[in-house]
């Protein structure tokens, strides 16, 4: 399989990451509902989800908080913010490469970049996609060493990275910036991979 920029990338249409939005969506809806109906706290409610929590992953062997918070938001903000990352970047990635490698990258970003969290933040708790959309994104940035993007992908890659350079740099926005760097370190990591590009070596395969 080669990579190239040959594919289209400007249509919104009905794939996996589609799905994954409306998936983020319904789940923040029913988090919001079981918040009020069951009188809990918001952190309270996102833990009974599956929200990463190191001593219940370390301790109580719950691994699948390193897996749910991809599904999990804290806030309108945040559900937005990941959203505009998935419909610009996410979307773009799998429409250009396929469905299956999407998913690959998407959920290794994300998986490691909860591990990356839980073995720097050894008591705190965390949701959201942001290490798997960081995955995208050091994809992006380390294949424009092989491959010369698209006006298009460099507008949307500047984007987003702005808005998160921006929410990383807000100190009351809570950023659990090791989850992104794990996030980033995989997608960048797929990309070096490709260094054989030319003679149709990838990972994908």
């Amino acid at each position: 399989m080669y990579f190239d920029n040959d594919q289209p990338t400007k249509q919104l249409r009905l794939n996996s990451c589609m799905i994954k939005i409306g998936f983020d969506i319904i789940i923040f809806i029913l988090t919001m509902i079981i918040q009020q109906t069951q009188n809990l706290s918001h952190t309270c409610t996102l833990y009974l989800l599956g929200s990463k929590h190191t001593p219940s992953i370390k301790y109580e062997l719950e691994l699948y908080r390193l897996f749910n918070p991809i599904f999990l938001h804290a806030s309108v903000n945040h559900l937005l913010c990941n959203t505009l990352g998935h419909l610009l970047l996410c979307n773009q990635f799998e429409n250009q490469y396929g469905t299956k490698e999407f998913l690959i990258l998407y959920f290794s970003a994300g998986l490691f970049g909860n591990i990356t969290s839980a073995y720097y933040n050894i008591y705190g708790t965390s949701v959201g996609a942001s290490g798997a959309i960081f995955g995208i994104i050091g994809f992006y940035s380390a294949s424009m060493i092989h491959i010369k993007p698209t006006k298009a992908q460099i507008t949307n890659f500047l984007i987003i990275v702005t808005i998160s350079a921006l929410q990383i740099l807000d100190p009351d926005s809570h950023v659990d910036v090791s989850a992104h760097f794990g996030g980033f370190i995989i997608g960048a990591l797929f990309a070096l991979t490709q260094y054989k590009i030319w003679q149709g070596y990838s990972i994908f395969q």
